[in-house]
């Protein structure tokens, strides 16, 4: 069995709150991984901020429950329910105590895969290469973005890791798309920048750890070890397909 576990984070969405087609449409990427086999995963649903629409989160939750039982065997899983709303942040902080493994892969129920990558290839590159602390995995294409926060970042693209098996380019700009770190570096580090609640109004309803640091390049290469997984301007590794948007 791999040395990680994958956290799939929901929460309610005041637009089609009993949708669970995204989320499910995301866990059945899995199958796009190889060596993916009976790693341990957890869905992890926040606590509703819309009082009028907890029957329907109720729903959301239970549809996913009977497509996890219908599809996968009972040991390979776990749900957990946070019954206060926490945003992402404080969501995260208390779903990583029951992560027992080394590694942690935190996935957005948005976000799916549309590329296929060896999971076994990517850990060991991880062991292999002690720099690189955390590795997303990009839904657009793997270079800088006119307009966006990535002309802040002075480290993108330039390290470069190339392995037996796959490619990785630096940023210095976090982002909390699809992403693998050690839970240590996660605690220790990423925590450590990221505050529970908003400093500032947010529209969306799930107040990402992007929204943090959106402004805050992380220069310290050497502290952060960011890498984006692939080559330069390879195609995106998963689509965000906009969850109650």
């Amino acid at each position: 069995m791999n040395d990680i576990t994958f956290v799939i984070t929901a929460h309610c969405m005041k637009k089609d709150p009993t949708n669970s087609s995204h989320i499910i449409k995301t866990i059945q990427s899995f199958n796009l991984i190889k060596n993916f086999n009976n790693t341990k995963f957890i869905v992890s649903f926040d606590g509703s901020k819309f009082p009028d629409l907890e029957k329907q989160y109720e729903t959301f939750k239970h549809d996913i429950r009977v497509f996890l039982s219908q599809h996968f065997d009972k040991s390979q899983y776990e749900m957990i329910y946070h019954y206060q709303n926490l945003n992402l942040v404080g969501h995260l902080r208390k779903t990583l105590s029951y992560v027992k493994t080394k590694y942690v892969f935190i996935i957005q129920q948005d976000l799916p895969f549309i590329q296929s990558f060896d999971l076994q290839s990517v850990l060991h590159d991880m062991e292999q290469h002690p720099q690189i602390k955390h590795i997303r995995f990009n839904d657009t294409r793997n270079k800088p973005i006119p307009g966006q926060n990535t002309s802040f970042d002075k480290i993108y693209n330039k390290f470069h890791i190339k392995t037996e098996h796959n490619n990785y380019i630096s940023t210095g700009i976090f982002c909390d798309r699809n992403h693998i770190s050690t839970i240590q570096h996660y605690n220790d580090v990423i925590m450590k920048e990221c505050p529970d609640k908003p400093n500032r109004p947010w529209v969306y309803p799930c107040w990402g750890m992007e929204h943090f640091f959106c402004y805050k390049p992380m220069d310290d290469h050497d502290k952060f070890g960011i890498y984006i997984f692939g080559h330069y301007d390879m195609k995106p590794m998963i689509k965000h397909t906009r969850a109650g948007r």
